[in-house]
């Protein structure tokens, strides 16, 4: 029971599902009209979201990829920056289209995130789904609200969840952890230059 558990609450929490569920909020929190809103959205969410897991999924069923978690280390590099490239090119999409500059700067703190995953990745294997839990949360509190400081709880859930699947060992997932509460602070100097 404990492991299948663990099993819906990493898939829940999968980090492109979480980037695209902040990319929502973000989006949400600045409609000044809803159908700016949804192209918004919609951009938003086939970047970081839909493309990323596209390709692991294409990566995953011509068995070069033993998972959607890119478990083998020697994978993830390639994988985050694919990723890290879909972001790029969904930022450039949303500045034509002029969204907001909290979207964009999220937008940028997750490929950056991505980035140091992947350049992490090269050496060791850090927790992206805590990682990314904690951005997300770090960047709603920030761009939003601090109430959204509350969902911190979420995070050891996701901690746990990983451990118990034996995706990653206890350091793996705290360090993750750490580094995604840097998202907040990253996100604050990148909106403040665009």
């Amino acid at each position: 029971m404990g492991r299948s558990l663990a099993s819906l609450v990493s898939a829940l929490f999968d980090p492109p599902i979480v980037a695209s569920a902040l990319l929502l909020v973000l989006t949400a929190h600045h409609m000044s009209s809803r159908t700016i809103a949804v192209r918004w959205a919609f951009v938003a969410v086939l970047f970081a979201g839909v493309i990323p897991l596209l390709y692991i999924a294409y990566e995953v069923e011509t068995h070069h990829f033993r998972g959607f978690d890119v478990p083998a280390r020697r994978n993830r590099p390639g994988a985050f920056a694919m990723a890290a490239l879909s972001g790029v090119a969904g930022f450039i999409v949303l500045l034509a289209l002029g969204a907001p500059a909290d979207l964009l700067a999220a937008l940028a703190t997750v490929v950056l995130g991505l980035l140091g995953a992947a350049a992490i990745s090269l050496f060791w294997k850090i927790s992206v789904h805590t990682s990314t839990v904690s951005g997300a949360i770090s960047i709603l509190a920030v761009a939003v609200s601090p109430a959204y400081l509350l969902l911190l709880p979420l995070v050891p859930l996701v901690a746990w969840a990983r451990l118990r699947t034996g995706a990653h060992r206890p350091s793996q997932v705290v360090t993750g952890a750490l580094a995604g509460a840097c998202g907040g602070p990253v996100f604050w100097v990148i909106r403040a230059f665009l």
